[in-house]
């Protein structure tokens, strides 16, 4: 049984991961030229001085990167069209040729028209003199394994993630070095989560309807219903200056330009710590004390009352140990968020993260650095919500067994 639940996660596991990196390349897909042309300008090509020369590169790398292949295995077109327009490597002659094809034009006439011209002759002025012919009966393409899709998987599967097109650095290098801090930032956030929630909870298992544990249960509430990206913003004005605050931590941000190990710069993460580990806290605590309710509810507690068994250890030996169980999801899923959802947090407080990154792609149009962050958040994701589900399955027999 725990053998076939072990096989159905992987397999949800590896049909997720292909659905999203399908997702994913598609919309990679759509930033070819752009990516083309950002390399181009890195290697210091101008299509203005030497527009020869600049051709010339730009075909070599777009065969070299696999665009002039078919962007899946297979393809369901319009009847006028070739089964890969995406061959042309001349742009101006195939965004041209797209032009006509959605006008209508067979790819055949266009073809033969295009050869006849003289070079120099403006492509988008083109007309064709044959009557357009629409059909609404479309053609299917089977391409097999030359396709885009499956080189990219390829590469991406052996840490191939091409060239950062900000400054040509390998993207793996990239995510590589923005991994160190997320880790570290994410491993500290988890251990004072859970160590600090835990004695939190001994604290008030034992009397649920205590002055204590209702402040608690109050303060949990309201920590829950502020945005982190609010509270940070507030921690950062009023905790880092004299002017607005108390200035208790003398400035934000890391800078690590000196090959500096993480470590070096862990007083800067006191503050953002603070941050989310109070909001972790706060969603613990309260999951863990509703399930607790219910606990209390139970007829095996009126049995241990029954035999003189006091509160405190019936609250430590009995209602938090079945308590966290539900909470294994919600801690797996947490660490999975904190993985990948750190951005406003990182960007806030300027430190060289996943989320940081992520940031700078989006700014910087670095779609290479992007998609690979991106597909490997989908992993991380993923494999942590998985986790969850199958340790949430083992921890509760009767969930095994239904």
């Amino acid at each position: 049984m725990r053998g076939s639940l072990l096989l159905s996660r992987i397999t949800s596991f590896a049909f997720t991961v292909l659905l999203a990196s399908l997702v994913i390349f598609l919309f990679l897909s759509t930033t070819n030229e752009q990516r083309i042309e950002q390399v181009l300008v890195l290697n210091g090509q101008q299509e203005s001085v030497d527009y020869e020369k600049y051709l010339t590169e730009y075909e070599r790398l777009y065969r070299k990167n696999n665009f002039d292949k078919a962007l899946f295995f297979f393809s369901i077109l319009p009847k006028n069209y070739p089964s890969n327009v995406r061959e042309i490597t001349n742009p101006d002659v195939r965004n041209s040729v797209k032009k006509l094809l959605n006008k209508g034009y067979d790819y055949r006439d266009i073809k033969e028209t295009i050869n006849k011209l003289p070079d120099g002759v403006d492509l988008n002025s083109l007309m064709l003199n044959k009557q357009v012919e629409f059909s609404y009966f479309p053609k299917f393409y089977w391409h097999g394994f030359e396709n885009q899709y499956w080189y990219w998987i390829k590469d991406i599967s052996s840490g191939n993630f091409n060239l950062s097109s900000k400054d040509g650095l390998p993207v793996l290098e990239k995510i590589g070095k923005a991994m160190s801090w997320t880790l570290t930032f994410v491993a500290l956030n988890v251990i004072f989560s859970l160590v600090l929630s835990y004695f939190l909870l001994l604290s008030q298992l034992s009397n649920l309807n205590s002055w204590w544990s209702k402040i608690t249960d109050n303060i949990s509430l309201l920590l829950m219903s502020i945005p982190a990206f609010w509270l940070a913003t507030l921690a950062v004005i009023y905790l880092t200056n004299d002017y607005y605050g108390i200035g208790i931590f003398k400035g934000i941000g890391i800078w690590n330009n000196h090959g500096d190990s993480v470590f070096y710069y862990l007083p800067k993460l006191i503050l953002p710590l603070l941050v989310v580990v109070i909001l972790d806290i706060a969603v613990i605590t309260k999951i863990v004390k509703d399930v607790a309710i219910d606990e209390y509810k139970k007829p095996y507690i009126m049995t241990l009352r029954s035999k003189g068994v006091g509160n405190a250890i019936i609250g430590k030996q009995h209602i938090l140990k079945n308590s966290i169980i539900p909470t294994i999801t919600v801690i797996t899923g947490s660490v999975a968020h904190a993985l990948t959802g750190s951005l406003l947090i990182e960007v806030i407080f300027n430190i060289p993260g996943m989320g940081r990154l992520m940031y700078d792609s989006i700014l910087n149009h670095d779609f290479n650095t992007l998609t690979g962050i991106l597909f490997i958040s989908v992993v991380i994701t993923v494999f942590f919500y998985s986790l969850g589900d199958v340790l949430y399955r083992l921890a509760n027999p009767k969930i095994l067994i239904q």
